[in-house]
């Protein structure tokens, strides 16, 4: 999964917050892996942030980090901070999320 914010075609300071899914499979099946899909899941956002709760790469007590990239394990929580178009301007909203893996599909 990624999470990003996409800038409309037109350009500007807004997008949309979009998420992107993509199966990971073996390189003897590298044409299904081109195959994407994308869920827009707020429009007109601002911006965007996201920090990753968890050990750092290298061990030792959890942190906030910036970038969670190429891990074993998910982080053990995510903030996604953003700020969205209201009624009296811009507003900032933060969503702290506890990320679990799901098998059986």
């Amino acid at each position: 999964y990624r999470l990003q914010r996409v800038a409309p075609a037109s350009g500007g300071a807004r997008g949309d917050l979009v998420m992107s899914m993509q199966a990971r499979v073996s390189a003897a099946n590298e044409a299904a892996s081109a195959v994407e899909r994308r869920t827009v899941i707020l429009d007109d956002v601002r911006d965007l942030s996201l920090r990753y709760f968890g050990a750092p790469e290298g061990g030792g007590a959890s942190i906030w980090q910036s970038r969670w990239r190429e891990r074993k394990r998910l982080p053990e929580l995510i903030e996604i901070s953003f700020a969205i178009r209201g009624a009296g301007g811009s507003q900032r909203e933060v969503v702290v999320v506890e990320p679990h893996l799901r098998s059986g599909r």
